[in-house]
């Protein structure tokens, strides 16, 4: 698993899906707040799922978080020219997945920048401790990469808004932006 996760290779992945079973995959993406309808399709293991970067990124964010999902906002305080608090949204956060297993899949993910698909990133520079993985949509036509710190989640995403064919994949184009 370990080493088609970091390779991005979709038979194992479809294997281990259909072991695991799809409906569980399914139920775990809607807690991770990929989407609000998600088919019980087996795609699904391969990432086949309409969704944006702001909910992938945040997803991602629930496993640096071990497990607990915090729902993004778009600021984390306003204040005056005095430097008193105006208005702080409300952090809402819920458990979404074991500490345990989230641990497991940052170790997998963390390979993913070692010896797989985002290994652009050490090439890069980047010495720091990070897991992450990259994305490439059908015919190229998108491409992402997702990383974490301990303390930061970030996501890129390199495509046409036409959704015209890049031909980039995540690995080569994502991973290096990030």
């Amino acid at each position: 698993l370990r080493y088609a996760l970091e390779r991005s290779l979709n038979l194992p992945t479809l294997y281990i899906a259909q072991r695991i079973g799809i409906p569980a995959i399914r139920r775990a993406a809607l807690n991770f707040d990929l989407a609000d309808s998600i088919a019980a399709l087996p795609s699904l293991a391969l990432g086949a799922l309409d969704t944006n970067l702001l909910r992938l990124t945040s997803a991602y964010a629930a496993l640096a978080n071990g497990g607990i999902y915090v729902t993004p906002r778009l600021y984390t305080l306003a204040t005056d020219e005095g430097g008193e608090q105006l208005v702080a949204p409300e952090i809402s956060e819920r458990r979404v997945a074991n500490e345990g297993p989230t641990y497991v899949l940052t170790n997998i993910l963390q390979g993913v920048i070692e010896r797989g698909t985002g290994a652009s990133i050490r090439r890069n520079g980047f010495q720091g401790h990070a897991a992450g993985k990259t994305g490439t949509s059908d015919e190229g036509r998108d491409a992402w990469f997702v990383g974490y710190t301990p303390n930061l989640a970030v996501g890129v995403w390199v495509g046409f808004d036409d959704n015209a064919r890049t031909g980039l994949t995540g690995g080569s184009a994502a991973a290096p932006i990030w």
